[in-house]
Protein backbone atom coordinates (compact mmCIF):
# COMPACT_ATOMS: atom_id res chain seq x y z
CA UNK A 1 0.00 0.00 0.00
CA UNK A 2 3.01 2.13 0.83
CA UNK A 3 4.89 1.61 -2.55
CA UNK A 4 1.46 2.48 -4.70
CA UNK A 5 1.19 5.82 -2.68
CA UNK A 6 4.66 6.04 -3.70
CA UNK A 7 4.23 5.92 -7.15
CA UNK A 8 1.45 7.92 -7.29
CA UNK A 9 3.02 10.63 -6.01
CA UNK A 10 5.86 10.16 -8.45
CA UNK A 11 3.34 10.10 -11.22
CA UNK A 12 1.51 13.20 -9.97
CA UNK A 13 5.12 15.27 -9.37
CA UNK A 14 6.19 13.96 -12.86
CA UNK A 15 3.05 14.94 -15.03
CA UNK A 16 3.16 18.64 -12.83
CA UNK A 17 7.26 18.72 -14.38
CA UNK A 18 5.81 17.99 -17.28
CA UNK A 19 3.02 20.79 -17.93
CA UNK A 20 5.33 23.31 -16.02
CA UNK A 21 8.01 22.48 -18.70
CA UNK A 22 5.42 22.73 -21.63
CA UNK A 23 3.98 26.13 -20.25
CA UNK A 24 7.47 27.52 -19.74
CA UNK A 25 8.31 26.18 -23.63
CA UNK A 26 5.14 27.97 -24.69
CA UNK A 27 5.47 31.42 -22.98
CA UNK A 28 9.03 31.78 -24.08
CA UNK A 29 7.72 30.98 -27.98
CA UNK A 30 4.75 33.66 -27.50
CA UNK A 31 6.91 35.97 -26.52
CA UNK A 32 9.43 35.69 -29.35
CA UNK A 33 6.37 35.55 -31.56
CA UNK A 34 5.43 39.09 -29.97
CA UNK A 35 8.99 40.52 -30.18
CA UNK A 36 9.16 39.77 -33.71
CA UNK A 37 5.83 41.77 -34.60
CA UNK A 38 6.66 44.35 -32.41
CA UNK A 39 10.14 44.53 -34.18
CA UNK A 40 8.76 44.83 -37.52
CA UNK A 41 6.94 47.68 -36.00
CA UNK A 42 9.29 49.33 -35.42
CA UNK A 43 11.08 48.86 -38.19
CA UNK A 44 8.55 50.69 -40.10
CA UNK A 45 8.62 53.72 -38.25
CA UNK A 46 11.82 53.25 -38.55
CA UNK A 47 12.17 53.72 -42.23
CA UNK A 48 9.74 56.19 -42.17
CA UNK A 49 12.00 58.30 -40.06
CA UNK A 50 14.65 58.00 -42.15
CA UNK A 51 12.93 58.56 -45.33
CA UNK A 52 12.19 62.15 -44.05
CA UNK A 53 16.06 62.87 -43.88
CA UNK A 54 16.43 62.25 -47.83
CA UNK A 55 15.49 64.24 -50.71
CA UNK A 56 12.61 62.96 -52.28
CA UNK A 57 14.41 62.63 -55.57
CA UNK A 58 17.34 60.13 -54.12
CA UNK A 59 17.73 56.61 -54.44
CA UNK A 60 17.87 56.31 -50.86
CA UNK A 61 14.21 57.89 -50.49
CA UNK A 62 12.93 55.66 -53.56
CA UNK A 63 14.93 52.81 -51.69
CA UNK A 64 13.47 53.10 -48.14
CA UNK A 65 9.52 54.33 -49.96
CA UNK A 66 9.39 50.62 -51.23
CA UNK A 67 10.94 48.72 -48.23
CA UNK A 68 8.17 50.79 -46.59
CA UNK A 69 5.82 50.05 -48.58
CA UNK A 70 6.30 46.38 -48.13
CA UNK A 71 6.38 46.13 -44.57
CA UNK A 72 3.07 48.08 -44.29
CA UNK A 73 1.74 45.29 -46.68
CA UNK A 74 3.20 42.55 -45.53
CA UNK A 75 3.11 42.84 -41.94
CA UNK A 76 4.07 39.77 -39.87
CA UNK A 77 1.36 37.65 -37.94
CA UNK A 78 1.80 34.22 -36.03
CA UNK A 79 -1.20 32.65 -35.82
CA UNK A 80 -2.27 29.38 -34.65
CA UNK A 81 -3.50 27.48 -37.79
CA UNK A 82 -4.89 30.39 -38.33
CA UNK A 83 -7.64 30.71 -35.31
CA UNK A 84 -6.13 33.17 -33.66
CA UNK A 85 -2.84 35.55 -33.63
CA UNK A 86 -0.26 34.58 -31.12
CA UNK A 87 0.75 37.68 -28.98
CA UNK A 88 1.47 38.83 -25.21
CA UNK A 89 -2.33 38.96 -24.45
CA UNK A 90 -2.47 35.19 -25.32
CA UNK A 91 -0.58 34.45 -22.15
CA UNK A 92 -3.31 35.23 -20.06
CA UNK A 93 -5.70 32.68 -21.61
CA UNK A 94 -3.19 30.06 -21.56
CA UNK A 95 -2.32 31.26 -17.99
CA UNK A 96 -6.16 31.34 -16.97
CA UNK A 97 -7.04 27.36 -18.91
CA UNK A 98 -3.97 26.30 -16.65
CA UNK A 99 -4.94 27.42 -13.74
CA UNK A 100 -8.35 26.13 -14.44
CA UNK A 101 -6.49 22.40 -14.97
CA UNK A 102 -4.32 22.98 -12.00
CA UNK A 103 -7.54 23.11 -9.32
CA UNK A 104 -9.28 20.33 -11.05
CA UNK A 105 -6.37 18.24 -11.37
CA UNK A 106 -6.08 18.87 -6.99
CA UNK A 107 -9.55 18.56 -6.64
CA UNK A 108 -9.80 14.91 -8.49
CA UNK A 109 -6.82 13.91 -6.70
CA UNK A 110 -7.88 14.56 -3.58
CA UNK A 111 -12.05 13.38 -3.96
CA UNK A 112 -9.93 10.23 -5.17
CA UNK A 113 -7.87 10.35 -1.41
CA UNK A 114 -11.06 10.83 0.25
CA UNK A 115 -12.68 7.88 -1.87
CA UNK A 116 -9.53 5.43 -0.96
CA UNK A 117 -9.70 6.63 2.85
CA UNK A 118 -13.55 6.21 3.32
CA UNK A 119 -13.74 2.73 1.97
CA UNK A 120 -10.27 1.80 4.08
CA UNK A 121 -12.53 3.10 6.88
CA UNK A 122 -15.83 1.24 6.01
CA UNK A 123 -13.69 -2.04 5.23
CA UNK A 124 -11.60 -1.44 9.00
CA UNK A 125 -15.35 -0.92 10.50
CA UNK A 126 -16.68 -4.03 9.20
CA UNK A 127 -13.87 -6.29 9.93
CA UNK A 128 -14.44 -5.50 13.80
Amino acid sequence: MYLTKLLDNIAYSITTIYIVYTMIVQFCLMICCDKAKRSSEKLLITCLNLQEKYPSSSDEYHELSVFADKLSHRKIQFTAANFFEIQRSTLFGVIGNTTTYFIALVQFGNSDRVEKNQTELTTEYLDY
